[in-house]
C-alpha cells in the first residue's frame, strides 16, 4: 500500500504527536509520571520520556513512521549530548506541526527547512556564547538535581562521586542486588568508542576479562582464533582493543559469541595515528599486555593467550567504553606520561593541538566510578537508576561544555538572535527561521504547564527578562536567580536537543510518500 503526500503527512503527525504528547508530560520537577507495562510480571510507572516511548506502538505501520522520527530522536539526543531526550520530542512537535501547516498553506517546505537549519545555527551559536564552566560543588548539585527531577538524595550521591573521580573520571550505572544504593572506585580507564557491530543490549558487561591489544588492522578472523580457542577452553572474556577490525572479521565475532559461546567484544582504539600509538603503548604498560603491531609479520602464528594482559570488568554501550581494575594503573612510566601530557595542556593554547593532547590523556585518566542503585522493590529501582544515570549524563556533559539556565530558559536566550536573523532572510526560509523561533519557546512553557502556571505568561516573562539567570522556578513558583536556584542545564544537552530536533524534522518533512506492506491475510483474493 502506498500513501502519497498530503495525506503521508497526516499518518507521519499522528505519530509525532502521540509519542510527544506522551513524553512531554514528564518534563520539568512537577512533570507526570506514566503507567506502561513492559511485559513483565508488574506494570512500571516512571518518568523517563526516553523509557516510555520504545513502548510506543500502533497497527497503522504509516503512523508508526511518526513515532520512530520521534523515537529515534530522543535516543540520538541521548547518546549525544546525556539527554535532553523530551525536550527533543518537544522541539520536534512543535517544528512539524507548523512546518506542515504552513506547507499546506502554499510554502515551500524545502525553502522552510533551509530557514530552519540556517537558524538553528544561529540559535546555537547564540546558546554558546553564553554558556558558562563549572566552577565548583554547587554547581554539579545543581545539576545532578535538575536531571533528577528535584531529588536532592541523587544529587548528593553524583555530587560525591564526583568529587572523588574528578572532571576526568567517569561514571557506570548498574542495578543492585540490595535495597541500598553502593558506590565502589577503581583505577580504571574509558574512552569514547563503543563496541563493534549490532547488539540488541544497551550496554555489555565482560567480567574479569583477558584483553588483547592489537595496533594494526585485522583483515582475517583466523590471526584470533588460536587466542579465541584458548578463551574459549578457560571458558573466560575476552576484549579486542584493536586499530581496525574489518567487517568479515566483526561479522565473526558476532557468530562466535551467539553460537559458540564465547564472551568476545572488540573496540577501535582512541585516537588516530601517533596519538594511537601512544595510547597503546601505555595501554600495554597498565594492562600487561603485548601490544602487536605492523612490525610483527604472522601474528596468527605467535598470539597466544599469555600476550594478553587482564583486567577485573569492562562495561561498554554504542559510545563509550569503560574498563574497571587494571593491574597497573599508577606503573611509574604511565604516572609519568599523565603529568607530562597535563603540563602540556597548561600551556598549549592552539585548540587543535589541545585536542590531540587530551586525546591521549583521557584513557589514561585513571578514575572511575560504579554506582550500583538499590530499590525496596523492582520498580522503586528501575526509576532511581534512571534519575541516577540521567544526572551523572548531564553532570558530566557539563563538565565538559558548560551549562545554561534550566527551566526552558537556555532556549528562550536564543530567540532574539534567531528573530533579527529571520529579518535577513526571505520569503520561505524566512518564515522557517521564525518557526524555529516559536518552537524554542516550548519546552519552557511545557515545563510551566505541567506544574499548572500559565505557559504562554510564562514564555512572556521570560523573553522580557534582561538578566540571563533571571527565570522561573516551579518548585518555589517564583521568578528568581536560576543559577542561585540551583535551575540549570548542559549546554551540550541543550545543542544535542536542537541539533537532533531539526535533522529528524529535516528527513521526515522530505518524505513524499509511505510505502505499507500489507498483512497477507487483509489481501481479497476475490
Amino acid at each position: 500500500m502506498i500513501i502519497l503526500s498530503p495525506d503521508v503527512y497526516g499518518k507521519i503527525g499522528s505519530g509525532i504527536d502521540n509519542a510527544a504528547n506522551a513524553v512531554k508530560a514528564t518534563m520539568g520537577p512537577l512533570g507526570r509520571n506514566i503507567a506502561f507495562d513492559p511485559k513483565m510480571d508488574v506494570p512500571y510507572i516512571i518518568n523517563s520520556g526516553r523509557e516510555i516511548v520504545k513502548h510506543i506502538n500502533f497497527e497503522d505501520k504509516a503512523v508508526m513512521v511518526g513515532v520512530d522520527v520521534v523515537k529515534q530522536a530522543m535516543e540520538k539526543a541521548f547518546w549525544t549530548g546525556g539527554d535532553g531526550s523530551v525536550a527533543t520530542a518537544v522541539l520536534v512537535q512543535s517544528i512539524w506541526n507548523e512546518a506542515v501547516h504552513m506547507d499546506a498553506s502554499g510554502a515551500d517546505a524545502m525553502a522552510m527547512m533551509r530557514g530552519i537549519r540556517k537558524a538553528s545555527e544561529v540559535a546555537l551559536e547564540a546558546m554558546r556564547e553564553k554558556a558558562d564552566r563549572v566552577e565548583g560543588e554547587d554547581d554539579i548539585k545543581a545539576l545532578a538535581k535538575c536531571a533528577a527531577g528535584g531529588r536532592d538524595d541523587i544529587a548528593n550521591i553524583v555530587t560525591e562521586v564526583y568529587d572523588h573521580i574528578g572532571p576526568n573520571g567517569y561514571v557506570t550505572v548498574e542495578d543492585s542486588q540490595m535495597a541500598e544504593t553502593h558506590i565502589t572506585y577503581f583505577k580504571g580507564v574509558r574512552w569514547e568508542k563503543g563496541f563493534l557491530g549490532h547488539f540488541e543490549e544497551e550496554s555489555i558487561v565482560l567480567e574479569n576479562p583477558y584483553v588483547l591489544l592489537v595496533n594494526r588492522i585485522v583483515n582475517k578472523f583466523e590471526e584470533l582464533a588460536p587466542v579465541l580457542k584458548e578463551v574459549r577452553d578457560k571458558n573466560r572474556a575476552l576484549l579486542i582493543i584493536a586499530r581496525e577490525l574489518k567487517d568479515d572479521v566483526i561479522n565473526a565475532l558476532h557468530y562466535v559469541r551467539d553460537k559458540a559461546g564465547v564472551d568476545v567484544l572488540a573496540v577501535t582504539a582512541p585516537g588516530y595515528g601517533d596519538v594511537r600509538t601512544s595510547n597503546m603503548k601505555y595501554f600495554g604498560i597498565m594492562f600487561g599486555a603485548t601490544v602487536f603491531d605492523d612490525m610483527m609479520q604472522d601474528i596468527q602464528e605467535t598470539m597466544t593467550l599469555a600476550d594478553c594482559g587482564r583486567t577485573e570488568k569492562v562495561v561498554m554501550n554504542k559510545k563509550n567504553i569503560v574498563i574497571q581494575g587494571i593491574p597497573n594503573p599508577d606503573d611509574p612510566l604511565v604516572e609519568a606520561r599523565r603529568q607530562e601530557l597535563y603540563r602540556d595542556l597548561e600551556h598549549i593554547k592552539n585548540e587543535d593541538e589541545r585536542y590531540r593532547i587530551e586525546q591521549m590523556l583521557t584513557p589514561l585518566a585513571g578514575d572511575t566510578a560504579e554506582v550500583k542503585v538499590g530499590g525496596v522493590m523492582e520498580m522503586e529501582m528501575f526509576e532511581r537508576k534512571y534519575l541516577v544515570d540521567n544526572a551523572i549524563h548531564n553532570t558530566y556533559s557539563a563538565l565538559k561544555a558548560g551549562f545554561l539556565p534550566g527551566g526552558g530558559k537556555a532556549f528562550i536566550l536564543a530567540v532574539p538572535a534567531v528573530r533579527e536573523f529571520a529579518q535577513t532572510l526571505s520569503g520561505d526560509e524566512r518564515l522557517g527561521a521564525n518557526i524555529l523561533a516559536d518552537a524554542l519557546t516550548r519546552p519552557a512553557f511545557q515545563i510551566a504547564e505541567n506544574a499548572g502556571i500559565d505557559g504562554k505568561s510564562t514564555v512572556e516573562k521570560l523573553l522580557a527578562a534582561d538578566d540571563k539567570y533571571t527565570g522561573l522556578n516551579v518548585l518555589t513558583e517564583k521568578y528568581e536567580n536560576l543559577r542561585e536556584g540551583g535551575v540549570l542545564d548542559s549546554m551540550a544537552v541543550i545543542e544535542s536537543a536542537l541539533v537532533t530536533a531539526v535533522s529528524s524534522v529535516s528527513t521526515a518533512i522530505s518524505v513524499a510518500a509511505c510505502v505499507v506492506a500489507r498483512d497477507p491475510e487483509e489481501d481479497d483474493y476475490m
